[in-house]
Parts: structure tokens; C-alpha cells; sequence
């Protein structure tokens, strides 16, 4: 048969079946099971203690785990970032100068072929100056010639005849009376026997910006500064 124990506080009764014997035996007067008792409590606090400092361990470890993977990402997303800032910064500045290389590369092309187009009207205005009708210095059969040329291209805009004087007549209208041009860049090279080519200007008969080109009319046959 099967015996059972039940304690209760520091008194146990031996319980066989449905009797239950009339004993009680007094811990204090047993000092076999009081010993017992006693080591069993004192291995049960120690594990106690033992599974508290398991677990506190373990939650330390856990926190320490946990402080060491936020560094670890957070060092990880702040060498990602500034990898991907600097790398940026060099793109843009690598994009930056290549456009400003072509910006430049197309404004001298465009600068050239500007001067180019300038030269080659000079050369035009070069042209007539050295014409018969031009070198007569006879507006009245000069203009009617200008005009043609005026409407045949569309390069300039109008044409003068300036006299040593500083006078001039123009294809707009103006006459010899009408103001002097003598202290414009273009008359005083052209006085001194160069062509030349002038930066933009108001001008003094249409008000508007221009761009004065002029050549030197030699007479015929050329004067000898000599005599």
C-alpha cells in the first residue's frame, strides 16, 4: 500500500489509506528530519539564487547583445550614409564640371564663328570702300547703290558716307547737317587708315544699338602725304 505525506507548517500526520494514525511527531523532538529539512531549504534558496543569477546574466547579455548590434547598424547606416553624400558630391562635381566644360566648349565655338561673321562683313565693307562710285565721294549716286545692297542682304542694317569732316550722309535719311560722328572709334581709325570693327553703340540717327564697321576711302589717285 501507498503511504502520503502532508506537511503542514512544521507538523506531519502519515496518512495510510483512509487511517490516519494518531502520532504527531514534533520536528523539534526529530532531529534527523529537521536536519533534512533545513539542507533541503538551504539547496533550495541556493538554486534559487543560482536560476536569479542565470537569468540576470542572461538579461544583461541580452542588453549588452543588444547595445552592441545598435552600434554595429548604427555605425554601419553612418559609413553608408556618408559613403553615398561623398560619392554624391563627387558625381555632382564631376557633372558639374563637364557641363560647364561643354558651356564653354559651345560659347568659344559660338565666339568664333561670331568673330568670323564680324571679319567677313568687315571685309565686305572693305570692299566697298574700294569701289569707283564710292571713292567719287557723290552721294547723290552712291545712296541709290547702297539701298540695292540694303535690300539684297539682309547683313546690314544701314550705310554711311562720313567726310573728313565728321559729316555724313546715311541710307535713313540723314544728311551732312544732322550731327557729326568725328569722335566715334570707327571715323578716327578710319582717319588713320585702318578698318576696324566697333563695339555696340547707341545710335545717333535711329537711337537703337548698332554695331559701326568702317573702311578708309582712298582717293584717286592716292594722295602723296609726302608732297
Amino acid at each position: 500500500m501507498t503511504n502520503r505525506v502532508i506537511f503542514f507548517g512544521k507538523e506531519h500526520w502519515l496518512v495510510e489509506r483512509d487511517l490516519v494514525f494518531d502520532r504527531r511527531v514534533d520536528f523539534q523532538s526529530s532531529p534527523s528530519i529537521s536536519t533534512k529539512l533545513m539542507t533541503l531549504s538551504k539547496q533550495l534558496t541556493h538554486r534559487k539564487q543560482q536560476m536569479r543569477w542565470w537569468f540576470d546574466g542572461n538579461a544583461s547579455n541580452k542588453i549588452s547583445r543588444n547595445l552592441w548590434l545598435r552600434l554595429i547598424l548604427g555605425c554601419t547606416t553612418f559609413v553608408v550614409s556618408t559613403s553615398a553624400y561623398y560619392s554624391y558630391r563627387v558625381l555632382r562635381n564631376l557633372t558639374l564640371e563637364k557641363i560647364e566644360q561643354e558651356v564653354l566648349f559651345k560659347v568659344q565655338i559660338g565666339s568664333d564663328a561670331i568673330d568670323g561673321w564680324l571679319v567677313s562683313r568687315r571685309e565686305r565693307v572693305e570692299t566697298f570702300a574700294n569701289m569707283p562710285r564710292l571713292q567719287s565721294l557723290d552721294w547723290s549716286s552712291i545712296e541709290p547703290y547702297l539701298q540695292l545692297e540694303i535690300d539684297r542682304q539682309t547683313d546690314f542694317f544701314k550705310f554711311a558716307l562720313v567726310y573728313s569732316d565728321g559729316t555724313r550722309n546715311n541710307t535713313v535719311g540723314t544728311t551732312r547737317a544732322k550731327g557729326n560722328v568725328g569722335d566715334r572709334p570707327f571715323f578716327i581709325a578710319a582717319m588713320a587708315g585702318r578698318s576696324s570693327i566697333n563695339d555696340p553703340v547707341i545710335s545717333r540717327s535711329t537711337g537703337i544699338p548698332q554695331i559701326n564697321m568702317a573702311a578708309p576711302i582712298w582717293s584717286i589717285p592716292p594722295v602723296d602725304p609726302t608732297a
